[in-house]
């Protein structure tokens, strides 16, 4: 993902248009600390985040799926679909 100014913060609203998800689930994600979602800025009321936290975020869970995916699988295939994934 492009290098993001560290001082770039955007509101709510635009995180989730950034991440394609509803304003309901990035509360539930904030709310969560399992997820690891980068901590709120609140201002006036406003909830805001640091884009580059959101980016690394993103680049975090990326590598952490992609380890998930080839994990115990041979020679490194990739798990497609468990209903699909036949030899």
């Amino acid at each position: 993902m492009a290098e993001l100014d560290e001082k770039l913060i955007i509101p709510a609203g635009k995180a989730v248009v950034m991440l394609g998800i509803s304003l309901r689930t990035l509360n539930k994600w904030c709310d969560d600390p399992q997820v690891g979602f980068p901590k709120t800025i609140v201002i006036s009321g406003r909830k805001y985040f640091r884009a580059n936290e959101i980016a690394e975020w993103i680049d975090r869970r990326a590598t952490h799926n992609e380890k998930l995916r080839y994990h115990g699988r041979p020679e490194g295939k990739p798990r497609l679909m468990p209903a699909l994934d036949v030899e």
